[in-house]
């Protein structure tokens, strides 16, 4: 029993101790990873003693394993490693490191669907999301696309922030600032300012290279800003940092820039000494390699200020013919990147033709089918538009020939009535003229007789009421003087044989057609007839006037209005209505339409219908 015992202790020490180790191994490999350094022996460890304790540490031997390629910068070999390992990219950190290998071989368009992938993994964490929208926004970046490179690199940066990541928060800030300062413009350039400044807070867990970079981008910013002292201080923070890191490039443009803001400031001895430098050191690293243009044309402009023109041309020239030459191996590889890219469109298109035959058979019948269908419904839409069009062109005819027909059914009694009115003025008033005559005669032989002269009274008011009579039928004023002049006489008749309601009339005299002037003068007397009649007010208003090629009628009294049985089966009312219609005229009743007025009518005609063409 004691050696049972002694035997289970021994195993659970060894476990642990074996766990132990284990933790130990994955803090040298990450410390390694970190620094950046080759962790060969820890991970071959790590495979030997910890692979086989749990499914979490095998799936850990491959991630290393991966991040190994990386770091060895085996590329390609580490991209047949994640194809080799397809089910592993279910799992978010094996995942992330096959999105980093696809981003660093320039594969953004197949880093971005891992990273939505990783998005929605359950296994995701927040450090692990921080990563990944870092990764997400920066491919992005890469493709063009700012819009979501910025909304990727601000999720990073509120996720970083609530880990206190500040390695992160300081890309997510640098990212951020290099998209506004490559839209331009001078609020986005301080943003860009703003943003490189706060990455630089965050900068100390940065290695120097990432330091060196972002104070190079800040300087750059401060620079196009116009601010050159504080462009000028970074600058110069650059050139001491890249010389202690051996970032001889880096120093060259530097020195370049700060050359730059010297000979804006007219300052050409410290010019010199930048240009100067920047060439030395070129000399000393670049293999035989010509300067950089932008250093050969600051240096052409140092000289032409200081007075050396052959000196400045000889630059010049050397820099127009470095430039032409970095524009033609700029072309030529282009036309390599191009013809790379044709080759592989080539071998996708072969692979592609297969389904695009077939589904070119499939669309071709599902375009008959769809072309046939909207045929069909363009047929139908025709017949009914047509259908729709000769229905109303019909209507539209019935309704042109009623108004014809109204016209002319007036127009034939109002000649009717003229010709009633001259029948009754020629034969009575012949007649009273002859009996009017004879009276005279028969009162001069005898003057003094009553008889006669009441029989005389009886003939002059009896032609009096023929005359008026005849009027009424047909006012013969309007031939003669016009529609206006005609509607005077009317509303003076109507003052002269009555004192309830006075009539007042402001109409313009225009060149009416006949027709118009006798139904209009119709209008008027129905419209007074109606007031004597029904209104029991004591003052009406007639007015006419054109405005705006509309010739616009109010009539107007101050009496009691109308009634809704008055409105709707009046008579008279329909009788202006009929009259106005047959001039394409409209007509609007109103009741009560303020506290002065009793009753209103509107009428409103286009010119073209009531006017001869004299006034056109």
């Amino acid at each position: 029993m004691k050696v049972f015992v002694l035997f289970v202790l021994l195993l659970f020490v060894s476990g642990y101790a074996k766990s132990q180790s284990c933790e130990q191994l994955i803090k040298n490999i990450e410390d390694a990873f970190r620094e950046n350094v080759d962790p060969s022996h820890q991970i071959y460890a790590f495979s030997s003693k910890c692979a086989e304790i749990s499914d979490e540490n095998r799936t850990k031997l491959h991630v290393y394993r991966l991040k190994q390629f990386r770091v060895l910068g085996q590329y390609e070999q580490g991209l047949i490693y994640v194809k080799k390992h397809v089910k592993l990219q279910n799992n978010a950190e094996f995942a992330l490191e096959a999105a980093i290998l696809y981003y660093v071989l320039a594969e953004y368009e197949s880093t971005i669907p891992i990273c939505y992938r990783i998005l929605k993994s359950e296994d995701l964490t927040l450090l692990l999301s921080a990563k990944t929208n870092s990764m997400l926004a920066n491919a992005h970046w890469k493709l063009g696309n700012s819009a979501y490179a910025e909304k990727y690199f601000k999720s990073c940066f509120h996720i970083s922030s609530s880990l206190k990541d500040s390695t992160l928060i300081s890309l997510a800030l640098n990212g951020l600032g290099l998209i506004n300062y490559s839209t331009g413009g001078r609020e986005n350039l301080v943003k860009s300012a703003q943003y490189f400044s706060r990455s630089l807070k965050y900068s100390t867990s940065l290695n120097s290279f990432d330091n060196l970079s972002t104070k190079n981008n800040l300087a750059a910013v401060y620079y196009q800003l116009k601010d050159f002292d504080k462009a000028g201080q970074l600058f110069r923070d650059c050139l001491d940092l890249s010389q202690e890191i051996g970032d001889t490039s880096t120093a060259i443009t530097v020195l370049n820039n700060l050359g730059s803001i010297a000979l804006i400031r007219k300052d050409p001895y410290e010019a010199a000494k930048y240009l100067n430098e920047s060439l030395e050191l070129h000399r000393l690293f670049s293999r035989g390699e010509d300067p950089p243009t932008e250093l050969l044309l600051s240096l052409s402009d140092l000289n032409y200020a200081q007075g050396n023109y052959k000196m400045s041309r000889d630059y010049y020239e050397q820099y127009t013919s470095g430039s032409l030459g970095l524009l033609n191996a700029e072309r030529n590889q282009a036309m390599i990147e191009m013809q790379e890219k044709y080759e592989a469109l080539n071998k996708k298109k072969e692979i592609d033709d297969l389904k695009i035959s077939k589904q070119r058979i499939e669309l071709s019948n599902l375009r008959l089918q769809n072309f046939i269908a909207f045929m069909s419904i363009c047929f139908i839409v025709f017949l009914l538009t047509l259908f729709i069009l000769i229905y109303l062109k019909r209507k539209k005819d019935q309704r042109e020939k009623m108004i014809e027909l109204q016209r002319a059914g007036l127009e034939a009694s109002e000649n009717e009535k003229l010709r009633i009115s001259r029948e009754l003025h020629d034969s009575m008033g012949g007649t009273f003229t002859v009996l009017s005559l004879l009276l005279n005669q028969k009162h001069f032989d005898q003057p003094d007789d009553e008889v006669f002269k009441k029989m005389r009274e009886v003939i002059d008011v009896g032609t009096g009421e023929l005359r008026q009579l005849c009027r009424d039928i047909y006012p013969q004023s309007l031939k003669i003087s016009g529609l206006d002049n005609s509607l005077k006489d009317l509303f003076g008749t109507l003052n002269s044989r009555q004192n309830v309601v006075q009539f007042e009339l402001e109409f313009e005299a225009l060149d009416f057609t006949p027709g118009f002037s006798i139904n209009m003068y119709r209008i008027a007397q129905e419209l007074a007839n109606n007031t004597l009649k029904y209104s029991q007010g004591d003052h009406a208003m007639l007015s006419g006037a054109l405005e705006d090629g509309i010739f616009h009628v109010e009539y107007t009294d101050n009496g009691i209005g109308m009634n809704e049985k008055t409105l709707k089966i009046g008579v008279g009312l329909n009788s202006i209505l009929e009259r106005s219609r047959s001039y394409s005229g409209k007509v609007n009743f109103e009741k009560n339409k303020n506290a002065s007025i009793g009753f209103f009518v509107s009428l409103d005609f286009n010119t073209d219908k009531i006017l001869n063409e004299t006034n056109g």
